[in-house]
Protein backbone atom coordinates (compact mmCIF):
# COMPACT_ATOMS: atom_id res chain seq x y z
CA UNK A 1 0.00 0.00 0.00
CA UNK A 2 1.39 3.35 -1.02
CA UNK A 3 2.24 5.75 1.77
CA UNK A 4 -0.19 8.61 2.19
CA UNK A 5 1.25 11.84 0.83
CA UNK A 6 1.76 14.43 3.56
CA UNK A 7 0.28 17.80 2.53
CA UNK A 8 2.43 20.91 2.53
CA UNK A 9 2.57 22.34 6.08
CA UNK A 10 2.20 25.87 4.73
CA UNK A 11 -0.74 25.62 2.32
CA UNK A 12 -2.21 22.19 3.27
CA UNK A 13 -2.35 21.27 -0.41
CA UNK A 14 -4.00 24.48 -1.68
CA UNK A 15 -0.77 25.56 -3.50
CA UNK A 16 -1.37 29.20 -2.47
CA UNK A 17 -0.91 31.04 0.82
CA UNK A 18 -2.43 34.25 2.15
CA UNK A 19 0.24 36.89 2.66
CA UNK A 20 -1.96 39.82 3.70
CA UNK A 21 -4.92 41.84 2.48
CA UNK A 22 -5.62 44.44 -0.19
CA UNK A 23 -8.10 47.26 0.29
CA UNK A 24 -10.79 47.95 -2.31
CA UNK A 25 -13.78 50.27 -2.37
CA UNK A 26 -16.84 48.29 -3.42
CA UNK A 27 -20.38 49.75 -3.37
CA UNK A 28 -19.11 52.66 -1.33
CA UNK A 29 -17.61 50.43 1.34
CA UNK A 30 -14.04 49.58 2.18
CA UNK A 31 -13.55 45.86 1.67
CA UNK A 32 -10.52 43.77 2.54
CA UNK A 33 -9.57 40.99 0.13
CA UNK A 34 -6.98 38.35 0.98
CA UNK A 35 -3.81 38.62 -1.09
CA UNK A 36 -2.54 35.20 -2.15
CA UNK A 37 0.72 34.11 -3.71
CA UNK A 38 2.09 30.72 -4.80
CA UNK A 39 3.03 28.58 -1.81
CA UNK A 40 6.62 27.65 -1.06
CA UNK A 41 5.95 24.10 -2.25
CA UNK A 42 4.77 25.43 -5.62
CA UNK A 43 7.73 27.81 -5.86
CA UNK A 44 10.13 24.95 -5.11
CA UNK A 45 8.50 22.91 -7.86
CA UNK A 46 8.83 25.81 -10.31
CA UNK A 47 12.48 26.37 -9.37
CA UNK A 48 13.27 22.68 -9.84
CA UNK A 49 11.46 22.64 -13.18
CA UNK A 50 13.36 25.68 -14.47
CA UNK A 51 16.76 24.72 -13.07
CA UNK A 52 17.19 20.97 -13.46
CA UNK A 53 20.31 20.76 -11.29
CA UNK A 54 18.22 21.92 -8.30
CA UNK A 55 15.29 19.55 -8.85
CA UNK A 56 16.44 16.57 -6.78
CA UNK A 57 17.35 18.68 -3.74
CA UNK A 58 15.03 18.94 -0.73
CA UNK A 59 12.54 21.80 -0.89
CA UNK A 60 14.02 25.04 0.41
CA UNK A 61 12.22 26.39 3.46
CA UNK A 62 11.23 30.05 3.95
CA UNK A 63 13.38 30.11 7.09
CA UNK A 64 16.45 29.04 5.14
CA UNK A 65 15.62 31.50 2.36
CA UNK A 66 15.53 34.37 4.83
CA UNK A 67 18.83 33.24 6.38
CA UNK A 68 20.57 33.01 3.00
CA UNK A 69 19.30 36.43 1.87
CA UNK A 70 20.35 38.01 5.16
CA UNK A 71 23.83 36.51 4.87
CA UNK A 72 24.56 37.18 1.20
CA UNK A 73 22.61 40.34 0.41
CA UNK A 74 25.06 42.53 2.28
CA UNK A 75 26.72 44.50 -0.50
CA UNK A 76 29.99 45.85 0.82
CA UNK A 77 33.20 46.11 -1.16
CA UNK A 78 32.35 42.88 -2.98
CA UNK A 79 28.99 44.32 -4.21
CA UNK A 80 27.30 40.96 -3.65
CA UNK A 81 29.87 38.95 -5.63
CA UNK A 82 30.98 35.67 -4.07
CA UNK A 83 33.20 32.71 -4.87
CA UNK A 84 31.92 29.59 -3.09
CA UNK A 85 33.96 26.42 -2.77
CA UNK A 86 33.48 23.10 -1.01
CA UNK A 87 30.44 20.84 -0.77
CA UNK A 88 28.46 21.13 -4.01
CA UNK A 89 25.06 19.79 -2.79
CA UNK A 90 25.15 22.28 0.10
CA UNK A 91 25.95 25.07 -2.32
CA UNK A 92 23.10 24.10 -4.62
CA UNK A 93 20.69 24.10 -1.70
CA UNK A 94 21.97 27.57 -0.77
CA UNK A 95 21.19 28.72 -4.32
CA UNK A 96 17.73 27.13 -4.20
CA UNK A 97 17.03 28.88 -0.89
CA UNK A 98 18.10 32.21 -2.37
CA UNK A 99 15.93 31.72 -5.45
CA UNK A 100 12.89 30.90 -3.30
CA UNK A 101 12.57 34.50 -2.15
CA UNK A 102 11.80 36.78 -5.06
CA UNK A 103 11.39 34.01 -7.64
CA UNK A 104 8.07 35.48 -8.81
CA UNK A 105 9.44 38.98 -9.42
CA UNK A 106 13.24 38.64 -9.79
CA UNK A 107 15.24 37.11 -12.61
CA UNK A 108 17.87 34.48 -11.86
CA UNK A 109 20.14 32.31 -14.00
CA UNK A 110 22.06 29.20 -12.97
CA UNK A 111 24.43 27.44 -15.33
CA UNK A 112 27.78 25.74 -15.76
CA UNK A 113 30.50 27.63 -17.56
CA UNK A 114 30.09 25.49 -20.67
CA UNK A 115 26.37 26.35 -20.76
CA UNK A 116 27.30 29.99 -21.38
CA UNK A 117 28.79 28.89 -24.68
CA UNK A 118 25.90 26.54 -25.48
CA UNK A 119 23.07 28.96 -24.66
CA UNK A 120 24.45 32.45 -25.24
CA UNK A 121 27.31 32.25 -27.71
CA UNK A 122 25.72 30.55 -30.71
CA UNK A 123 23.47 31.37 -33.69
CA UNK A 124 19.77 31.68 -32.87
CA UNK A 125 17.89 28.70 -34.31
CA UNK A 126 15.02 30.94 -35.55
CA UNK A 127 16.71 34.08 -36.85
CA UNK A 128 20.24 32.84 -37.49
CA UNK A 129 21.60 35.89 -35.67
CA UNK A 130 24.32 35.17 -33.14
CA UNK A 131 23.13 35.35 -29.55
CA UNK A 132 25.19 37.51 -27.26
CA UNK A 133 26.50 36.75 -23.78
CA UNK A 134 25.33 40.30 -23.07
CA UNK A 135 21.90 38.70 -22.52
CA UNK A 136 23.22 37.59 -19.13
CA UNK A 137 23.39 41.24 -18.07
CA UNK A 138 19.60 41.30 -17.62
CA UNK A 139 19.51 38.93 -14.63
CA UNK A 140 19.39 40.12 -11.04
CA UNK A 141 21.74 37.27 -10.09
CA UNK A 142 23.82 34.91 -12.23
CA UNK A 143 25.27 31.77 -10.64
CA UNK A 144 28.10 30.07 -12.57
CA UNK A 145 29.39 26.63 -11.62
CA UNK A 146 33.02 26.08 -12.58
CA UNK A 147 32.40 22.37 -13.05
CA UNK A 148 32.51 21.94 -16.84
CA UNK A 149 34.01 18.68 -18.10
CA UNK A 150 34.48 19.84 -21.67
CA UNK A 151 36.33 22.95 -22.84
CA UNK A 152 35.02 24.60 -26.01
CA UNK A 153 37.53 27.03 -27.58
CA UNK A 154 35.54 30.09 -26.47
CA UNK A 155 34.79 28.92 -22.90
CA UNK A 156 37.40 30.95 -21.00
CA UNK A 157 36.79 34.13 -22.99
CA UNK A 158 33.00 33.89 -22.57
CA UNK A 159 33.20 33.40 -18.80
CA UNK A 160 35.62 36.30 -18.42
CA UNK A 161 33.37 38.58 -20.50
CA UNK A 162 30.27 37.69 -18.47
CA UNK A 163 31.98 38.46 -15.16
CA UNK A 164 33.50 41.67 -16.53
CA UNK A 165 30.18 42.91 -17.95
CA UNK A 166 28.25 42.22 -14.75
CA UNK A 167 30.87 43.99 -12.67
CA UNK A 168 30.56 46.99 -14.96
CA UNK A 169 26.78 47.24 -14.48
CA UNK A 170 27.10 46.34 -10.76
CA UNK A 171 24.96 43.22 -10.81
CA UNK A 172 25.98 40.38 -8.49
CA UNK A 173 27.53 37.13 -9.69
CA UNK A 174 28.09 33.95 -7.70
CA UNK A 175 30.78 31.48 -8.72
CA UNK A 176 31.15 27.94 -7.42
CA UNK A 177 34.25 25.76 -7.66
CA UNK A 178 35.02 22.45 -5.93
CA UNK A 179 38.25 23.90 -4.50
CA UNK A 180 39.45 27.37 -3.57
CA UNK A 181 42.14 27.08 -6.25
CA UNK A 182 40.13 28.14 -9.28
CA UNK A 183 42.95 27.62 -11.77
CA UNK A 184 42.26 23.88 -11.72
CA UNK A 185 38.89 24.51 -13.44
CA UNK A 186 38.34 24.77 -17.18
CA UNK A 187 36.57 28.14 -16.80
CA UNK A 188 39.46 29.96 -15.13
CA UNK A 189 41.90 32.10 -17.10
CA UNK A 190 44.46 34.83 -16.52
CA UNK A 191 42.07 37.26 -18.24
CA UNK A 192 39.42 36.44 -15.63
CA UNK A 193 41.70 36.78 -12.59
CA UNK A 194 41.70 40.63 -12.31
CA UNK A 195 37.87 40.73 -12.23
CA UNK A 196 37.76 38.35 -9.25
CA UNK A 197 39.88 40.50 -6.94
CA UNK A 198 36.84 42.09 -5.26
CA UNK A 199 34.93 38.80 -4.85
CA UNK A 200 34.56 37.37 -1.35
CA UNK A 201 35.46 33.71 -0.77
CA UNK A 202 33.01 31.50 1.12
CA UNK A 203 33.74 27.92 2.14
CA UNK A 204 30.67 25.73 1.93
CA UNK A 205 30.58 22.75 4.29
CA UNK A 206 27.63 20.67 5.41
CA UNK A 207 24.99 23.34 5.95
CA UNK A 208 23.00 23.81 9.12
CA UNK A 209 19.89 24.84 7.19
CA UNK A 210 16.69 23.29 8.51
CA UNK A 211 15.51 21.98 5.15
CA UNK A 212 18.75 20.42 3.95
CA UNK A 213 19.83 16.83 4.54
CA UNK A 214 23.15 15.27 3.58
CA UNK A 215 21.27 12.08 2.75
CA UNK A 216 19.18 11.42 -0.33
CA UNK A 217 16.11 13.60 -0.62
CA UNK A 218 12.72 11.98 -1.14
CA UNK A 219 12.84 12.96 -4.81
CA UNK A 220 16.22 11.25 -5.25
CA UNK A 221 14.97 8.13 -3.49
CA UNK A 222 11.91 8.01 -5.75
CA UNK A 223 14.06 8.45 -8.84
CA UNK A 224 16.36 5.62 -7.76
CA UNK A 225 13.38 3.40 -6.99
CA UNK A 226 11.89 4.02 -10.44
CA UNK A 227 15.22 3.26 -12.13
CA UNK A 228 15.50 0.03 -10.14
CA UNK A 229 11.96 -1.01 -11.09
CA UNK A 230 12.67 -0.23 -14.75
CA UNK A 231 15.87 -2.29 -14.62
CA UNK A 232 14.08 -5.24 -12.98
CA UNK A 233 11.26 -4.95 -15.47
CA UNK A 234 13.67 -5.13 -18.41
CA UNK A 235 15.22 -8.30 -16.99
CA UNK A 236 11.82 -10.01 -16.83
CA UNK A 237 11.07 -9.35 -20.51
Amino acid sequence: MAAEKIPCPYCKGALFINTGYTEKIQNGRLTLYPFAQPCYCELNHSIGKKFGMLYALPDATPEDSEAVHKKYNEKGKNKGNFIFYGDEPSFRYTVKSYFLKGFTHSSYELLEGVNIVDKYNRPDSDTGARLSIGLLDQYDLVVILFTSRSEPPTLKACVADVVKNRLRIERPTWIYAPDKTLDTTKEYSKDLAPFLETFSYVEIGSTAYTGFSDGDSEKVKNQKARKLQDALGSLKR
